[in-house]
């Protein structure tokens, strides 16, 4: 079954994290982590330093929990040769559902362990949400994140699925921002500032995201960092035809 639009939006919005950091030569100089424990943390030097460590690696798997909207483990591959997920979402209306993003195009499981339809941008239903994504470059992403920060404050330390990791207190306007962050901040009128948790390791590689919005949780947490996957984009008789 398809996701919803809302689950889906908020799964995309987690993976742009990635490409994101792909930016190469054009990414600002990184900085480590000064490890501080509290206290206002430079904004280009935290953001460029999380694009540098993410650009070192190749693979990642988020969970995604959006709460009432639902919940999806992803699967991305990344680099010279492009972005490859899989996303196994599982929605509480809608029940549970598979699809790959590739090349610009959503290929979305009719049933569990059915054919594929193939979606670009249009679609009638997906189509602009396809084209949002597929659009933005790398460097589009990184200048949208940096563009609706105002704030970043170093907040102690926590344990996420057993790795330490420094905690920092993100504030984010979402009338600046685009990208990711606008889509996770909500699409329904939200202009206030938001408050994004990040939770960066000692390598500084984001290992959970988490913002409340209209009393629930999102959360995106990110581990297996560079470890193989293979994702099949459907083809042929994988697909539904036409």
């Amino acid at each position: 079954m398809r996701p919803s639009r809302r689950l889906a939006a908020i799964v995309a919005a987690g993976l742009l994290v990635l490409p994101a950091a792909c930016s190469g030569d054009d990414a600002p100089t990184s900085t480590k982590s000064s490890n501080a424990l509290s206290g206002p943390v430079d904004q280009k030097a935290f953001v460029a330093g999380l694009l540098a460590a993410i650009d070192d690696e190749t693979t990642v798997h988020l969970s995604v929990d959006a709460a009432s909207m639902g919940s999806a483990e992803v699967d991305v591959a990344y680099g010279e040769d492009g972005t490859r997920t899989l996303v196994d979402a599982e929605d509480p209306q809608r029940g549970p559902g598979m699809f790959v993003i590739a090349d610009g195009m959503v290929f979305i499981q009719q049933e569990v362990g059915g054919k594929f339809l193939k979606m670009d941008d249009t679609d009638p239903s997906y189509g602009k949400l396809i084209s949002t994504y597929s659009a933005i470059s790398p460097e589009d992403s990184v200048a949208g994140l940096a563009e609706g920060i105002s704030d970043v404050v170093a907040d102690g330390t926590d344990t996420v699925e057993g790795t330490a990791c420094d905690h920092y207190l993100v504030t984010v306007d979402p009338t600046l921002a685009s990208g990711a962050f606008k889509v996770l901040a909500g699409t329904s009128g939200v202009s206030q500032s938001v408050t994004f948790d990040f939770y960066v390791d000692s390598g500084q590689l984001l290992r959970k995201i988490a913002v409340k919005i209209n009393g629930e949780t999102t959360t995106v947490a990110l581990n297996d960092w560079s470890k193989p996957v293979t994702i099949k984009v459907p083809s042929g008789a994988d697909l539904v035809s036409s």
